[in-house]
C-alpha cells in the first residue's frame, strides 16, 4: 500500500512506488487504485469507470493523508 501526504499529486508520488499508468488522461484505467483511506479531489473527470471506493492516479489530487492499492 502507498500512503501520501496532503496536496501530493498522486500520479506524481505513485511514479517512485511502481504504480502503473499509461495514458494520464483517465481514459485506459492503468493506474486504476483502491482508496483504503482518506480523501481525494479529482482534477480532471475520468473516463474510466470506476467503483465507489476506485481512484484514478493521474485523475486526483491528495487532499488528507491517503492510502491507496493499485488494483
Amino acid at each position: 500500500m502507498n500512503k501520501l501526504h496532503i496536496n501530493q499529486h498522486i500520479e506524481l508520488k505513485t511514479l517512485t512506488n511502481l504504480i502503473k499508468f499509461d495514458c494520464k488522461s483517465g481514459f485506459c484505467g492503468q493506474c486504476k487504485s483502491k482508496l483504503i483511506s482518506g480523501k481525494v479531489k479529482l482534477i480532471q473527470q475520468p473516463i474510466a469507470i470506476l467503483e465507489k471506493d476506485e481512484i484514478l492516479a493521474c485523475c486526483c489530487v491528495s487532499v488528507s493523508p491517503i492510502v491507496i492499492q493499485q488494483i
